[in-house]
């Protein structure tokens, strides 16, 4: 099978028609790749391949409990009066070859009711036997059973790694890839021909009793099976009810439920910068009662230092004035009587001395002694540079408290508050409180059960003890007996077929599960085998040591991988060629599985894998990982204008 074109019109999400190349441009490349936001459409992708191959079968398969009728209209974009419209071309292996279908799937709505009409286009000749038997013609290529291990969301799959669940699976998905089923429904018709044959010999007594009891086997039946299917309810309202927690869990992280457990610290620290902040602005005040302040008028500080050093000369001056004075006498009486011719040009420079200290003595002095040395002082840096340091270092370290202090307190901002944070709590306890309540329903549910099918089962062999009772009419006992030997006899042989067919496949199976496993999860070699019992189907896993590892001890993306595996090994030992279509392939895997899943995993699922991404699961490195295996592209928006979905060729 291999998709080669999708239209939708007006169908969920998509308005008018909008159509996806599936093809590919290159046989070498086997992956479609079509990226959305959450909203724009992709799951609706999926569900229209469902609806346009499958029709009122897909109801096998839904979760929901709505009739047909009222999901098709629930997909009518807008409730638009001219309907939706799905068309799939698509190639199916027939006669020997490759022929072309196209699916034309159109419903609207009329007086309440909805009005489908189905399409087949073909080269056969006889279209409308197409159109009639493509039911049949659709389940021998993919039975809808088997349709969620090539079609699957990526993080609905997790329950495969419920050991007990994948026994389901592989049980429905062995005698089916097999044809097995055609061996369960002769072994089941030849018991039915066996009991029609044995009530001909029976008395009426005996007849009586068989029937009654036939009858109660019966009713006990339907009662199984309503009890199976509420138990499957249960089962899916479980996974609901897990879904939503993880959901409620998601939007604890969205919202920020790490700063909200980090507030009182973040609150602390912001209480120790404020601290310090205003300690170090006491220093700096006291700092600023000093020398700080003179640091802004520097140069006019410089002239006055100066002017005070000039000042304590003229102090010193005239302090010895009186002795200068008499000093130069002494000198000018010793030159006037020992040397007279020099005495005119000394008396003259002396004159000359005088008047000019003179001048000095008669300035006015402004500073007192303390303040010259202060000014003294603090031009030479003995006192004011210690305060300089330390302030810049002060301010330094206040610029860099109130960036902390600005980026602590915009995450604070962006935290969210109690109330916030303790609705989301309320909700997944009260959705915890009901999945706990569902589980008792459950297995209340296994012991009802388990019951029933004791009963079954003792019912089935009073059955059979009574077809061993005396018979009245030989002739019909000869010809009873032999067709029930006979019906016993080909019973038995195909249970051995089945049971031998099976043991055969499980093998390769096992292998190819395995190596599946190991070649998606980060940890080398980590299992060393899964083992399949032939008889019931049931998946063992071991370690290397041999010893068996329970799956609960899986990691929520180990729990997703093995169920990847599970799917990946069954489609390997089928052999299928079916495309593999995947939603949500990666929301909960980290970046080493998601590369695996990448390198390992999508290149090989099927020559026809079709990608439906969130802008969060393939980007960057893992598109450029994974483009050489692309052969399309597609980009779902969402246009606000027109209130519907569009699609454009590329990528994020």
């Amino acid at each position: 099978m291999r998709f080669v074109e999708l239209s939708l019109e007006n169908f969920g999400a998509y308005g008018d028609k909008q159509t996806f190349h599936l093809d590919g441009q290159s046989s070498q490349k086997n992956i479609i790749l079509i990226g959305g936001k959450n909203g724009c459409g992709k799951t609706t992708f999926l569900d229209s391949l469902y609806i346009v191959l499958y029709g009122k079968q897909i109801q096998q398969i839904r979760d929901s409990g709505s009739n047909y009728d009222l999901f098709l209209k629930d997909y009518i974009h807008n409730r638009r009066k001219e309907g939706a419209t799905i068309r799939l071309t698509l190639d199916l292996p027939r006669e020997g070859g490759l022929r072309r279908y196209t699916l034309i799937r159109h419903w609207e709505e009329k007086n309440d009711r909805v009005k489908e009409n189905f399409q087949v286009v073909s080269e056969e000749d006889d279209q409308r036997v197409v159109e009639e038997n493509w039911p049949i013609i659709i389940n021998e290529i993919l039975p809808i059973r088997l349709s969620k291990l090539f079609f699957f969301d990526g993080e609905k799959i997790e329950s495969l790694a419920d050991l007990s669940a994948s026994k389901d699976v592989l049980n429905d998905a062995i005698n089916t890839l097999l044809g097995l089923d055609i061996t369960d429904r002769l072994i089941n018709d030849l018991s039915y021909l066996k009991r029609e044959k044995q009530k001909t010999t029976l008395n009426n007594q005996t007849l009586q009793r068989f029937e009654l009891k036939e009858k109660n086997l019966q009713d006990l039946l339907v009662k199984l099976k309503d009890q199976n299917e509420k138990r499957q309810d249960l089962e899916n309202d479980g996974h609901v009810l897990q879904d939503e927690i993880n959901n409620l869990n998601q939007q604890l992280e969205i919202k920020g439920e790490d700063l909200f457990l980090k507030k009182n610290e973040i609150q602390n620290e912001i209480f120790k910068l404020d601290k310090r902040k205003q300690d170090i602005e006491i220093n700096l005040r006291r700092l600023a009662s000093r020398f700080l302040p003179f640091f802004i008028l520097k140069n006019k500080i410089s002239a006055l230092a100066e002017q005070a050093t000039q000042e304590k000369k003229i102090v010193k001056l005239k302090e010895f004035s009186e002795i200068i004075e008499d000093h130069d006498q002494q000198i000018l009486g010793y030159l006037e009587n020992q040397h007279p011719e020099t005495i005119s040009s000394v008396q003259t420079f002396m004159q000359g001395l005088k008047s000019k200290n003179k001048d000095l003595i008669s300035q006015t002095i402004l500073f007192n002694d303390n303040e010259i040395q202060a000014l003294t002082d603090f031009e030479s840096g003995q006192q004011s540079l210690p305060d300089r340091e330390q302030a810049i270092e002060n301010y330094k370290e206040i610029k860099d408290i109130n960036r902390k202090l600005a980026s602590l307190n915009k995450v604070l901002d962006t935290s969210p508050s109690q109330e916030a944070i303790q609705d989301i709590y309320d909700q997944i306890r009260l959705k915890e409180k009901d999945l706990q309540y569902n589980n008792h329903r459950i297995e209340i549910a296994d012991r009802e059960l388990a019951s029933m099918n004791h009963e079954r089962e003792s019912l089935e062999r009073e059955l059979a003890s009574y077809y061993e009772e005396k018979i009245t009419n030989e002739t019909t006992q000869d010809s009873a007996h032999r067709i029930i030997r006979h019906a016993e006899k080909v019973q038995n042989t195909m249970r051995v077929f089945k049971e031998r067919v099976i043991a055969h496949h499980s093998i390769r199976l096992e292998q190819n599960i395995t190596d599946s496993f190991n070649e998606l999860l980060r940890k080398k070699n980590f299992i060393s085998t899964v083992q399949i019992n032939p008889t019931d189907l049931s998946i063992s896993i071991l370690k290397k040591n041999e010893e068996r590892f329970d799956p609960d001890k899986f990691s929520a993306g180990e729990r997703q991988l093995f169920a990847v595996a599970v799917i990946w090994g069954l489609v390997r030992t089928a052999s299928q060629d079916i495309p593999a279509i995947i939603d949500t392939p990666m929301g909960r895997l980290d970046s080493e599985h998601r590369l695996k899943l990448v390198k390992n995993y999508f290149p090989k699922a099927s020559k026809q894998t079709i990608l439906l991404s969130t802008d969060e699961e393939i980007v960057k490195d893992l598109y450029n990982q994974l483009k050489p295996n692309i052969a399309q592209s597609y980009l779902l928006e969402f246009d606000d204008s027109v209130g519907a979905t569009k699609i454009k060729e590329g990528y994020f």
